[in-house]
């Protein structure tokens, strides 16, 4: 039997259950190809269900150096590679290298975060020349991420490096120029405080005006033609395709070249006209933009309208900068509803702003509305999540379940995080319901809560909520710049975060199964099938109700194949049998044996479940009389 036929064998034993027979497969292929990596890393994945991990993490490493000397990048990879972290926690430069993988397969957000906390554990360990090395590899992978720059920059000055710090400032310089003018005077006040001469600036900005104009659209017939430009738009395409023509006109008829050429030239003017009117309207709006700025506009509407514009133009950090000057003059005059709605807009907008989220915490205290509190500190655990800092949003999931004990968002987050806390709380909350009622003679005054469209609610958190924002707020350079990474993200690739979250699931990695498959719920393409698999997950995790939920949102996705709808509806069925729900678990059953009667054990169960309904009627009766 020759390797490909084992691997097939192999691969249906695991399908079936029957690890030991697949082990033994792998096995005698490894004896012919032993450097395979596919093999190693199925080894691996085997043993771990073995819980064999000390001999399961020799085969994993075995097989991502395999992996790497092939220059093989996929989700196996990143799977791989984060079962590996988990294995080996001290092994911190896995983080760069899962960050290169994430860069190869196309997710420069997901690697720049990776290779921001490498980067912080070797500043944290004194070894601040190679921190650096990776600071400009990560500068290199977003060139873009103006923020990042920025406080890279900062960085280098605090390390006295001040030749890169001045070149970096000398970038920005050239981004804010003519952008943003309180950022451009910041710079260049940065500049002269380095030793940089107004002279030194201007005569950069120009040599930097000269270099754009060169690339600009101002360009000769000629230079089009010849292709020496980069920039090519869809009229140098037609003109290319047009000089073929001329060119075997040229043989046929001379007579006919001054006519080819007069419409070539028509052709050109004609688009860059365009190019040209669309060139003076951005001046103006340049124009425009400083005039605004200049003018130091104070009314909160027109700030906000001018952060609006910069955040359309690309101005991202600019942008930032003036929604939260937006927020401060709607929080200066007292208008509470005005500043968090900016605050949502910028959580929005930025998906791992920190700040604007410990803000809208302290907003809806303040506006007394329990409903909003409880989404502000949903909204704060969810994005401490995102940016790696789970023991602090399971801080927060933990305080929105004090508010609210059966929030499902909280309760999801509690059981991804921490299953054990969420366990222990139920136990003691358990305990406190069985305990007597003590009435005593003097209550503590308890801060009460108007709700608009609600009953008055009680929230004594108010204290403690306040304390560890304070506390969240004292945070160093390395977090304020994992701010920054996730802007510059390309599109994202929905079937990757779907394919990896499946890779995931397969290596045990539930967490970060669940945060993918949650991506790629965003793109209709790959949502019916990550709610379904999202809900086969909290199966496993014994959450049925949260399983439940993801079922049912799943069923409700139009266009779904057959199988698929038997599937899901079977797995609900599963669900409410698990709940203790009988009579919907046969409800949901039946559905599925009147589409396929050949599932094995199906009218079994059926049959049983039945015998069951008729003995909780019978005790409901019993019960009743």
């Amino acid at each position: 039997m020759n390797i490909s036929e084992l691997k097939k064998r192999a691969r249906e034993y695991e399908i079936k259950g029957e690890y030991k027979k697949a082990l033994e497969t792998y096995e005698t292929i490894l004896k012919q190809e032993p450097e395979d990596p596919e093999v190693l890393f199925r080894i691996g994945q085997i043993l771990i269900k073995f819980s064999q991990e000390k001999k399961a993490g020799e085969f994993l490493l075995k097989a991502y150096e395999n992996f790497e000397k092939k220059k093989i990048f996929d989700n196996r990879t990143i799977a791989l590679l984060k079962k590996l972290i988990q294995l080996y926690p001290e092994k911190k430069e896995l983080y760069k290298k899962i960050a290169e993988a994430y860069y190869q397969i196309g997710m420069p957000g997901e690697a720049g975060k990776n290779l921001e906390y490498y980067i912080e554990y070797l500043f944290k360990i004194g070894e601040y020349d190679k921190g650096f090395e990776n600071y400009e590899l990560l500068l290199k992978w977003q060139p873009e991420n103006f923020s990042l720059k920025e406080r890279v920059a900062e960085l280098y000055l605090d390390f006295r490096k001040n030749k890169r710090s001045i070149e970096l400032y000398l970038e920005l310089l050239s981004y804010f120029h003519h952008k943003n003018k309180q950022k451009e005077t910041e710079i260049k006040n940065k500049l002269f405080s380095l030793g940089v001469s107004e002279k030194q600036i201007e005569e950069y900005l120009k040599s930097d005006s000269d270099s754009e104009e060169k690339e600009s659209v101002f360009v000769t017939l000629d230079e089009l033609l010849s292709g020496e430009i980069k920039r090519f738009t869809k009229a140098t395409r037609q003109l290319k395709d047009k000089t073929g023509l001329y060119q075997e006109k040229v043989t046929k008829d001379e007579g006919s070249l001054v006519e080819t050429e007069e419409e070539i030239q028509r052709e050109v003017i004609r688009e860059f006209s365009e190019d040209f009117a669309t060139i003076e309207q951005q001046k103006e709006e340049v124009v425009s933009e400083e005039k605004i700025t200049e003018t130091r506009i104070r009314t909160p509407d027109k700030v906000k309208t001018l952060a609006e514009t910069l955040f359309i133009m690309g101005d991202y950090s600019g942008a930032l900068d003036t929604y939260y000057k937006a927020y401060e003059l709607y929080y200066s005059e007292n208008l509470m509803i005005e500043a968090f709605n900016i605050l949502r807009e910028i959580a929005e907008k930025w998906p791992e702003e920190v700040k604007a989220r410990k803000e809208m915490v302290k907003i809806s205290h303040m506006l007394k509305n329990k409903e909003l509190l409880v989404d502000s500190i949903l909204s704060l655990g969810e994005c401490l999540y995102k940016r790696g800092a789970r023991d602090d949003a399971l801080k927060w999931f933990l305080k929105v379940l004090e508010i609210e004990p059966e929030n499902k968002k909280a309760i999801e987050f509690v059981t991804i995080i921490n299953p054990e806390k969420l366990e222990k709380r139920r136990k003691i909350e358990k305990k406190e319901v069985k305990k007597p009622q003590v009435f005593e003679t003097h209550k503590p005054e308890r801060e009460k809560v108007s709700l608009e469209g609600d009953k008055v609610g009680v929230i004594d958190l108010r204290k403690e909520i306040i304390e560890e924002l304070e506390a969240e707020e004292k945070r160093d350079i390395f977090s304020e710049v994992r701010e920054t990474l996730h802007k510059f993200s390309k599109e994202v690739d929905y079937k990757g975060k779907l394919e990896l979250g499946i890779a995931m699931r397969e290596m045990g990695l539930y967490e970060e199964a669940i945060e993918n498959l949650k991506e790629a719920t965003k793109s209709d393409e790959t949502r019916a099938l990550s709610l379904e698999l999202l809900g086969e997950i909290f199966m496993e995790l014994n959450r049925y109700s949260i399983a439940l939920e993801y079922f049912e949102r799943a069923l409700s996705e139009k266009n779904l194949e057959k199988r698929r709808e038997i599937s899901i509806e079977y797995h609900i069925g599963e669900c409410y049998e698990k709940l203790g729900d009988t009579i919907n678990a046969l409800v949901y059953y039946k559905r599925v044996y009147e589409k396929d009667p050949e599932i094995l054990g199906l009218k079994e169960k059926i049959r049983e479940l039945e015998t069951k309904k008729k003995e909780i009627i019978d005790d409901e009766r019993i019960s009743f009389l």
